[in-house]
């Protein structure tokens, strides 16, 4: 039978349409409601290709029992397998076709990377060549169809699951089974928009080596001898295969084609590394275990090679559980982490290494621990100019409301650090004046809150500011009962509000609102009608009082802001930065309820979305950059920034635990970071900072509205679930009506 009349008998086989529809179905349900797509706000597909494979369990079996080979054919046995696998092999691409529909329609949503999403399909491609060459493989050692699609359902279950095994063994041998066959350590890499070579012909070797080896299962059934020719094949790919995973370090290649290009080294980084004086040496110090329960630190030792690519820079990576290194690492101010496993009906912790030194002359700085490539550069960089300078980035904290930056916004400082902040917190209430305690060596200012800055603190912070000082001051006019009841009311005291209006920001009395907000979960022992019930009462709520801001210019992965006014430009050199979406709208105040200025419970948003109020753009963040007139005297100083956001509990830690989900949200952290390195002139590692930050960085910014939501998702909804189920049913009646047609052609003949 000709090759072509195999592929169409297949393509018509029953088998074939009640799998492309399952498998279609099965794919499309898991990633839009099982993994909650439609209120993730994320357009990130990672976790939907790396689910896929997992319905593979049983389309892969499906597709080989449905063929059989017929080995009395006038043809070798090994061009039969290879017929059977491409006929298999080609229903796989027709019925992976469908699921490009699920990119398309995340596209509504937000941005989609095309660049992620091509290495995704690719591996899910080379996947499903070595899986099906499997099967073959399984089908011919076991010709029972009941059988041999359990034992292939099993297998690739157990394939796709493999990877949780690594946490349950200590068994070095066992952990590097388990990399060897587990896909998702030969997937992590395509997930992130990475092509590497050494997944590519892994699954391509796998292929090749299960068809030789049904071939020669099929010679020894048949009795015959395996040719001199079929043996040294056999033998050459089998070492060609062992070698070349086990020599895969030294020779591959690596090409980055996401959109962002997080895994590539930038400019800025490969120009200060060829402007070093001496050879630098970067360490990167690894426990072996460590490499058998993350796929990730593959990344990382891949990352720092081609760091390190530079002729004076020297890379090195070592192996951390030797003893010589113990102490070393240990002088390093390196301690070990401490990760779970579990086996023999046991939990045990395990103790483990990943730290990076680098050294500089006879210096040094260190990433204590790392476990993921994502910030590496930027982690890297700021370590290597803290080397090469020998100045440490210090910025000057200034909490200026009724709260701490020790307890209400305990996040801050770590995170600051993280990112090679060194914190000067500055106490309001002490006996020394601002500009005493203010590090001197440091242009930045950080301001939270301002309803406790009196005028003569204002008058201290204005000093600094006509010294060069730059601010960015997340204030505002209104203070909300956070831990309670939400109330808001106008601060006592607005002094600082006074300065900033004189330099030409000018804050509203009006709340903004915004469609395009946060989705918060509600409790309450009240329900809709506001009767009180035995139970608590859960809500889903989007409250447009606290607004997400959408990818834009100043913030490619967005932030949300809590309770924050309008703000106006009192000044031309006074530039927006932030706005919201073109669905906002303005809430005046009850003047009448000073202890309640606005409706913020969120289960009454209806008098919060009143539909008779003009939508449009509100700009809720403006920057400072230039001369500057003093409130307090005539002095005048030049090229002095000033960043306001109208928002004082934009990073506040019970704030950023209410809109963090199972995940935690950070883009408010790290928007706080960028705009820091920006107003401190150092841009282009704001770009790294920015490039590595937050990594669901694929948000819904396209969804407007309500209205807009509703009709992306009713799209998406029809396209998956009835327009392409429907076109896979019609196209499968097309060709049964075109073979009946040609069979009565033939017969008629």
């Amino acid at each position: 039978m000709k090759i072509k009349n195999k592929i169409y008998n297949a393509l018509i086989n029953p088998f074939f349409l009640v799998s492309a529809i399952l498998f279609f179905l099965y794919s499309i349900v898991q990633f839009f409601f099982l993994q909650n797509f439609f209120s993730s706000n994320s357009t990130d597909l990672h976790y939907f290709f790396k689910a896929i494979p997992y319905a593979g369990a049983f389309l892969f079996p499906v597709l080989t029992i449905s063929q059989k080979p017929l080995f009395y054919e006038p043809k070798s046995d090994l061009k039969l397998l290879i017929e059977l696998w491409l006929v298999q092999f080609l229903q796989y691409l027709v019925i992976l076709i469908p699921l490009i529909s699920v990119p398309l329609c995340v596209s509504l949503f937000g941005s989609v990377d095309s660049g992620t999403v091509f290495t995704s399909f690719l591996m899910l491609i080379l996947y499903g060549s070595c899986l099906i060459s499997l099967c073959i493989l399984i089908q011919v050692l076991i010709p029972s169809h009941a059988i041999s699609f359990i034992v292939s359902a099993v297998i690739i279950l157990v394939l796709n699951i493999l990877h949780i095994f690594s946490i349950y063994s200590l068994n070095k041998f066992y952990n590097f089974l388990i990399k060897i066959f587990s896909f998702s350590w030969h997937f992590d890499a395509a997930g992130k928009g990475i092509f590497d070579s050494r997944d590519f012909f892994y699954y391509a070797g796998c292929t090749v080596l299960f068809i030789l080896l049904s071939n020669l299962c099929i010679q020894i059934k048949k009795g015959k001898n395996y040719s001199q020719k079929e043996k040294i094949t056999l033998i050459l790919v089998s070492i060609i295969f062992i070698f070349g995973f086990a020599d895969s370090s030294k020779l591959y290649l690596r090409k980055d084609l996401s959109k962002n290009q997080r895994n590539t080294v930038s400019k800025y980084s490969k120009n200060l590394l060829t402007s070093l004086e001496s050879p630098l040496k970067i360490t990167y110090y690894r426990s072996s275990s460590l490499t058998h329960l993350y796929p990730q630190v593959r990344d990382i030792a891949d990352y720092l090679k081609e760091y390190c690519s530079e002729k004076n820079v020297i890379f090195t990576l070592e192996d951390a559980d030797k003893k010589d290194n113990a102490t070393l690492l240990q002088n390093y101010g390196i301690y070990s982490h401490q990760l779970q496993s579990y086996g023999n009906n046991k939990t045990e912790l395990i103790s483990v290494f990943s730290a990076i030194v680098l050294e500089y002359q006879e210096s040094w700085q260190v990433i204590p621990f790392i476990l993921s490539s994502d910030s590496l550069e930027y982690d890297l960089t700021t370590r290597l100019l803290k080397l090469i300078t020998d100045k440490n980035r210090i910025v000057n904290i200034l909490c200026g409301n009724n709260l701490t930056v020790e307890k209400d916004y305990n996040y801050l400082v770590p995170w600051l650090n993280n990112q090679g902040f060194v914190c000067n917190i500055i106490d309001l209430f002490s006996d020394k004046e601002i500009t005493e305690q203010f590090d001197k060596t440091s242009n930045l200012l950080l301001i939270l809150g301002n309803s406790q800055l009196q005028t003569k603190h204002c008058k201290q912070i204005e000093e600094l500011i006509l010294a060069g000082v730059n601010v960015f001051a997340q204030v505002s006019q209104y203070s909300s009962d956070i831990e309670q009841t939400w109330n808001i009311t106008k601060n006592q005291n607005n002094d600082f509000i006074t300065l900033l209006e004189n330099y030409g920001f000018y804050f509203t009395e009006n709340l903004s609102a915004d469609l395009s907000c946060a989705r918060i979960v509600m409790e309450s022992n009240q329900n809709e009608a506001g009767a009180y019930i035995d139970s608590t009462y859960t809500q889903n709520i989007n409250y447009p009082l606290w607004i997400n801001l959408m990818p834009q210019k100043n913030i490619p992965n967005g932030i949300t802001l809590f309770w924050p006014v309008a703000l106006e430009s009192t000044n031309e050199k006074v530039k927006p930065v932030l706005f919201t979406s073109n669905y906002s709208w303005t809430l005046e105040p009850d003047k009448y309820s000073p202890d309640s200025l606005f409706t913020t419970n969120p289960f009454h948003t209806e008098q919060i979305q009143t539909k008779n109020t003009e939508r449009k753009v509100l700009k809720v963040g403006l920057e400072l950059n230039g001369e500057l007139n003093s409130y307090y005297s005539e002095q005048k100083r030049n090229n002095a920034r000033i960043l306001v956001i109208p928002d004082q509990y934009f990073i506040n830690s019970l704030m950023l635990g209410y809109i963090g989900g199972q995940y935690g949200d950070y883009r408010n952290l790290d928007y706080t970071v960028n705009s820091l390195l920006r107003l401190n002139g150092e841009s282009e590692l704001a770009e790294l900072q920015e490039k590595s930050g937050y990594t669901q960085a694929n948000t819904m910014y396209k969804i407007s509205s309500e209205d807009s939501f509703k009709n992306a998702r009713i799209t998406t909804l029809i396209i998956n679930f009835i327009f392409i189920p429907c076109l896979i049913i019609a196209i499968f009646i097309v060709l049964q009506i075109l073979r009946k047609k040609h069979i009565k052609e033939l017969c008629r003949e």
